[in-house]
């Protein structure tokens, strides 16, 4: 039981994360001088190649990659 709240607590811990460095990717595109929309379209390829990385499909409704 314990474990299983662990692995909660590290997997609530790895998405604020991720969700920190995306709004600082994104307000670093916005200070930088990008527009609205292109910040919004780079930071979604930026959380997509994230997530690739990170073995998951995002063309596959988040399933993991099949190789």
């Amino acid at each position: 039981m314990k474990n299983d709240k662990d692995h909660l607590k590290n997997l609530i811990n790895a998405i604020g994360t991720i969700a920190e460095m995306t709004l600082i990717f994104y307000h670093t595109l916005k200070t930088s001088g990008a527009t609205n929309e292109e910040a919004i379209k780079l930071t979604e390829a930026y959380i997509e190649a994230f997530l690739r990385v990170c073995g998951l499909d995002t063309q596959n409704n988040g399933s993991e990659k099949s190789e």
